[in-house]
């Protein structure tokens, strides 16, 4: 596929990246606004990103051109945004992309709208898609919060786990945990209504 090999080519040309984590490729992008340590990161979950555009589109050509429109709004959103679980926010990224294309073919009349799973999408988006739109677009925007909120919200939300999971894994207290997700969801409605997440 033609991503694919536009994505080899980009990491052909940069030293062995592979033994690098996640965050310090991601360092290294913020230290040096070099396209190929992206190209490395997103080679890792370009397989993950498809996937998900394949959801989103009827045919493979709009799926392969939902992944390198995703693959180039990184360049820019990694300048602003510092994800702490890249594969996860990537995750959300491809998803709110995937769902804004869906509703562009609606708003310019297109009728080949694929089915998601059983869903359809008569006259508007399935009241579940408007919410996983707000909530793709809460998680896009959770560098804006508290460390601690950030961390709670993303397993919360992303990973799906438990107060009691996160409080294992986090170390914090049962309570500081629910107070962190309750502050945090409070905290992005605000900025939500306040017009500040667009």
């Amino acid at each position: 596929m033609v991503f694919f090999l536009a994505i080899s080519f980009l990491r052909q040309s940069q030293p062995d990246l592979t033994g690098l984590s996640d965050s310090e490729l991601l360092e290294r992008y913020r230290n040096s606004w070099d396209g190929r340590y992206v190209a490395e990161l997103f080679s890792r979950y370009v397989t993950l990103v498809y996937g998900v555009c394949r959801k989103y589109a009827d045919n493979e050509n709009d799926a392969q051109d939902l992944v390198m429109d995703i693959f180039e709004s990184l360049l820019q959103k990694l300048k602003q945004e510092s994800p702490l679980q890249f594969r996860s926010w990537l995750y959300v990224v491809s998803k709110n992309k995937g769902l804004m294309f869906v509703r562009t073919k609606r708003s310019v009349g297109i009728s080949s709208i694929p089915e998601m799973g059983n869903m359809e999408f008569p006259g508007e988006l399935h009241p579940e898609e408007e919410h996983e739109i707000q909530l793709a677009k809460l998680m896009e925007n959770l560098h804006q919060l508290p460390e601690g909120q950030q961390v709670c919200l993303r397993l919360f939300f992303l990973e799906e786990k438990s107060y009691q999971q996160i409080s294992t894994e986090t170390g914090l207290g049962l309570s500081a945990v629910k107070s962190f997700i309750q502050n945090g969801k409070r905290n992005l409605s605000i900025k939500m209504e306040k017009g500040r997440i667009l």
